[in-house]
């Protein structure tokens, strides 16, 4: 029997499921108590029948995020952070949009796919911050 490693979400969700299966409680109780549909947990335990006890647990667990960068253009972003600290045209700037648009000047450096609206999305800033650092690093670095 394999070893399934959970949260302890994921287990009270298990224990809910298992209990409506036995008909302890009801369908609409498990849903309640899991904060789901009662559909969805009729759909979990159809796939509980074929699955087993990982039916609970996320299917991207252990898998590489998309929005992964590769520690070369981390560190490349660092280092332009670092320059702009320096040269002192971090000031008075919002530490989120420059860390931002360092990070995209960094991805078209290193040619990683990136868009302005990619790293926007993540950084929680608008496009147009990221557009306006942009410009400001590449001029005082000269990048």
């Amino acid at each position: 029997m394999e070893r399934i490693a959970m949260s302890q979400q994921e287990r009270d969700r298990l224990d809910w499921l298992k209990r409506a299966r036995d008909g302890k409680i009801t369908q609409r109780e498990a849903a309640q108590r899991m904060g789901v549909s009662e559909r969805w947990v009729r759909e979990l335990l159809r796939r509980k029948k074929k699955e087993g006890d990982r039916v609970v647990v996320h299917g991207l667990r252990g898998r590489a995020s998309n929005r992964k960068i590769a520690a070369k253009v981390q560190a490349r972003a660092l280092e332009i952070l670092k320059k702009a600290e320096q040269a002192r045209i971090s000031a008075g700037k919002d530490p989120m949009g420059l860390a931002a648009a360092a990070l995209y000047v960094s991805c078209t450096l290193e040619g990683e796919d990136k868009t302005q609206r990619d790293v926007a999305e993540a950084a929680g800033v608008t496009e147009v911050t990221i557009r306006n650092r942009y410009k400001g690093l590449r001029s005082a670095l000269s990048i």
